[in-house]
């Protein structure tokens, strides 16, 4: 499916990789490298070519090496699929900031121009129209395919998408938590003008933080949350330390609900309310 009105291809399903690399979800004890390979491969095999990282994952490890940039780098490097790669900018309200931050990230990821750049957090202190021109001029230098946004309510996701459009560039993206029992995004509006703006709407968060996966519920529960939120037009990118994990996520593109199963979803949760 297309991200947004750019040219890049995504799969349905993405993976995020915020656990990769840090320290404090385990990596180095309970899970290694050699252990992200197995699931990277598992997932591009099984579909997947969107993978969703930032300039803070495992920032712990960076030192090492072994931050989550680098380890999905790495990865990226020994696979000959084409795969859309998005990184994230860590708000700071300089412009110079956001070029400097993005060559750091690309000389991790190893590549010369990432698919996609996204603003990470609309800190509010933060000028907006300094994160445009930054984007742009990010843009303008062939260092970045497309431009998203993560955590973007409705009305700077409006002031940002204008002030991007200003510039001739589209907001492909905007990466929202999202999951079947924390629906923000449809009470506020925001699905619907992601879906207005030709946003793509990217769901982190899920499963709830695994509250949804196999480990505490069915793998038909897993298959149906993931079903639910393609449904919806999001893209859904779960995170996964192991191959079990991911074979449980990717499982899912091939399920699918009908509109009419969503509404029977919809009518059912909403009594839960």
């Amino acid at each position: 499916m297309p991200l947004g009105r750019s040219d890049l291809q995504v799969s349905k399903l993405g993976l995020g990789t915020l656990q990769w690399g840090d320290t404090q979800q385990g990596y180095g004890s309970r899970f290694s490298e050699d252990q992200l390979k197995e699931v990277f491969d598992t997932a591009v095999a099984g579909g997947v070519n969107f993978f969703d990282t930032a300039e803070i994952y495992g920032y712990q490890s960076m030192k090492e090496g072994s931050a989550s940039e680098q380890i999905l780098g790495r990865l990226a490097k020994s696979s000959d699929q084409r795969l859309v790669l998005g990184t994230k900018f860590f708000t700071v309200p300089w412009t110079n900031a956001i070029i400097k931050a993005l060559r750091a990230s690309l000389e991790r990821l190893g590549i010369e121009r990432v698919d996609l750049y996204q603003v990470h957090f609309p800190f509010p202190a933060y000028s907006q129209e300094v994160l445009a021109e930054g984007f742009a001029e990010a843009v303008d230098e062939g260092l970045v395919g497309a431009v998203g946004v993560c955590n973007y309510d409705v009305d700077q996701l409006k002031k940002f998408h204008s002030l991007m459009a200003a510039r001739n560039i589209s907001v492909v993206s905007n990466q929202v938590k999202y999951n079947i029992f924390e629906r923000k995004v449809e009470e506020t509006g925001l699905l619907q003008l992601c879906r207005d703006l030709g946003v793509t709407l990217v769901a982190h968060s899920p499963l709830r933080q695994g509250l949804l996966t196999g480990a505490h519920l069915s793998r038909c529960t897993c298959h149906v949350a993931l079903a639910y939120l393609m449904g919806k037009g999001a893209i859904p990118i779960p995170g996964a330390k192991s191959v079990e994990q991911v074979k449980d996520h990717i499982g899912a593109l091939q399920f699918s609900l009908d509109e009419n199963e969503i509404a029977v979803i919809d009518e059912r949760l909403q009594a839960f309310k």
